[in-house]
């Protein structure tokens, strides 16, 4: 024998009706904040501070190693150009060139920077140096004005000087007479400029 029961369908219970807006006494206690008081502001904001404060340096260590790493690239670009003027040239750059007959004024010639300048890839600044005259002269005024960055180091902080890097003084520890081959011997002949004739 089988029994049936009868089940009636689920229904939900009804609730009663709620307004959603909460009561008036009620208003301070279910209100939901928005924005951070004063005290969590300025906890975020020495929190903010405190990393600023540890990542800063590090920042400005990396950037002081790549300006030391572009300055020993400078160097290096220059140690390459005296060898391929030593190359083409047969000797290594005199130490500084004067004009003939030697004045007063003169005595600032061009360096051997100023030889090497083929080599850097600056051609058109080596072709604009009348060696013929001393630097001061008018006809040098672009040659002397012109900055070449591979001559200066980036970790130097002093003001940029134009013009000094590519002259030279009798009183420095070089003279105009070029080394043969990087050996201390002096080459006694006039010195050669590759490229000019």
């Amino acid at each position: 024998m089988k029994h049936s029961v009868e089940t009636e369908p689920f229904r939900p219970r009804q609730r009663p009706f709620r307004s959603a807006l909460p009561a008036a006494s009620n208003n301070f206690q279910s209100r939901q904040r928005h924005a951070l008081t004063v005290m969590e502001l300025l906890v975020v904001l020495s929190i903010i501070g405190i990393l600023c404060a540890l990542v800063l340096p590090a920042v400005q260590q990396a950037r002081e190693a790549a300006r030391q790493v572009q300055c020993k690239y400078n160097l290096h670009q220059i140690g390459v150009a005296l060898h391929a003027y030593q190359a083409a040239a047969g000797t290594l750059p005199p130490g500084w060139i004067i004009e003939t007959p030697v004045r007063p004024e003169s005595l600032s010639g061009w360096g051997w920077l100023a030889m090497a300048l083929p080599q850097m890839e600056q051609g058109p600044l080596f072709n604009s140096i009348n060696f013929s005259h001393h630097v001061g002269n008018d006809s040098n005024l672009t040659a002397r004005l012109t900055v070449v960055e591979a001559f200066l180091c980036p970790t130097d902080h002093a003001p940029a000087r134009v013009g000094f890097y590519l002259q030279a003084h009798p009183q420095a520890v070089v003279d105009r007479e070029p080394n043969r081959r990087a050996s201390h011997r002096l080459h006694r002949t006039q010195p050669k400029l590759p490229g000019r004739g």
